[in-house]
């Protein structure tokens, strides 16, 4: 949960260089906390303009299990 929770708020940070390491660790939370995971991913995805970040989080979100990704 630590993890999920240090990658949280690196996804709310400021700099896209923060939120992509904050995307990057969101590909390796415990399995118990994917589907938070995905909450969060989504919602940065909904505001995210940065292409580059916008492609992590797609590979994050396939990472949880995901099927229907952003770049879709």
């Amino acid at each position: 949960m630590e993890a999920f929770i240090r990658a949280r708020r690196m996804c709310a940070g400021e700099t896209p260089a923060e939120r992509l390491r904050g995307v990057e660790l969101m590909r390796t939370v415990p399995e118990d906390c994917r589907g938070r995971a995905v909450l969060v991913l989504r919602y940065l995805a909904a505001s995210e303009t940065d292409p580059a970040l916008l492609r992590a989080i797609d590979r994050a979100l396939a990472a949880c299990g995901e099927v229907e990704h952003v770049g879709r």
